[in-house]
């Protein structure tokens, strides 16, 4: 028997199915004509007063050099770059280089490329913690060394560091930046040992040494790191992931062509750039959240930020939830070395990807 109520179902079953029509039609139609290669202008809505072809060609350029793009640049692959820029912008996800995508792009950043597949923190560590049973460990270690020497890239397998600023910059003294790298350290030092029985991390300055673990300098231009600094904004400081990047590991590097001077914008940013740069030493990627020191942009808005947010705070520790120099370096020395080895090969720039 056939109810009021059943027949009103079946109407709006069947009002629904051509919608689902509709849309896949104009999804393949979408595909059809979308050209194999390039990035179709009509695609995307540009403000006014930019010129298109400028707009898009600058755009793409900014875009590869940040790691959203690695291969041709086709539609479907620039719509999922622009998408994954605005996600890790913490802006409206339209997939359109709009006003507000563009002007993003504008703003004063790290040179650590971005990475929008965040995977660091309690879920990994859990995945090679150290278990005192004999079957946990072998697993444990069979699992890390189907990891390979990318996994590593994460992690310093040290506890104790020196660390020196090299040389100063004409607008600010190496004492002044030696007192901003202190500071910036304690922060770090505090998030990840407060509360452990015994510190994951110590720091000793060395000021007369140049083979410190950490390396804090000013440099122009090319200055033999691959990733060459582009002048006055732009980017502002880079830094380099632990264990992979060969003879750069421990190094931050900040921008000399900038204005460095105390009263000026950019130079009353310098100790958050410091601090942010630390966080990609320790092997933190960048965070996709406004609100965290470890976002991309380096905006002058965020000189007020004197001191780590939960959120950093919350991945350093997960980054580090034990003493790695204990655990992987003493019982797994071969392994490390052996993945060690293989990253000697090439000299990654900041941000390669791990």
């Amino acid at each position: 028997m056939v109810t009021p109520s059943s027949q009103q179902s079946h109407r709006h079953r069947r009002r629904r199915r051509p919608l689902c029509v509709v849309a896949l039609t104009v999804v393949l139609w979408l595909g059809a004509t979308a050209p194999a290669t390039g990035l179709p202008l009509s695609a995307y809505k540009l403000p006014a007063g930019y010129l298109e072809d400028h707009a898009v060609d600058k755009a793409i350029a900014y875009l590869r050099k940040f790691g959203y793009i690695e291969d041709e640049e086709n539609s479907i692959v620039m719509g999922r770059a622009i998408t994954n820029f605005q996600y890790m912008a913490d802006i409206a996800q339209t997939g359109r280089l709009d006003d507000v995508t563009l002007r993003k792009m504008e703003e004063p950043r790290c040179g650590v490329k971005d990475s929008f597949l965040q995977e660091d923190g309690a879920a990994i560590a859990a995945k090679v913690q150290y278990r005192s049973n004999r079957r946990s460990r072998i697993k444990s270690a069979k699992l890390r060394q189907g990891l390979g020497a990318g996994f590593f890239s994460r992690w310093w397998f040290k506890c104790d560091f020196t660390w020196n600023v090299i040389n100063g910059h004409d607008k600010r003294s190496r004492d002044v930046t030696r007192t901003l790298v202190r500071r910036a350290l304690s922060q770090w030092s505090n998030a990840i040992n407060r509360g452990r029985r015994s510190p994951i991390f110590t720091f000793r300055e060395e000021p007369d040494r140049n083979d410190t673990d950490l390396r804090f300098s000013y440099e122009k231009g090319k200055h033999g790191d691959s990733n060459a600094f582009d002048g006055p904004q732009g980017v502002l400081a880079h830094a380099f992931f632990p264990y992979i990047s060969g003879d750069f590991e421990g190094q931050l590097h900040i921008d000399g062509d900038e204005d460095w001077q105390g009263s000026s914008s950019v130079g009353q940013l310098l100790y958050y750039v410091i601090m942010h740069e630390i966080g990609h030493i320790f092997g933190l990627t960048h965070s996709n959240k406004e609100s965290s020191v470890m976002y991309g942009y380096l905006g002058f808005e965020r000189s007020s930020i004197r001191h780590l947010r939960h959120e950093d705070i919350k991945r350093i520790r997960a980054h580090y939830p034990y003493r790695f120099c204990d655990i992987y370096a003493k019982r797994h020395s071969s392994l490390l070395d052996s993945n060690y080895k293989k990253t000697q090969r090439a000299t990654p720039a900041p941000g390669t990807k791990h």
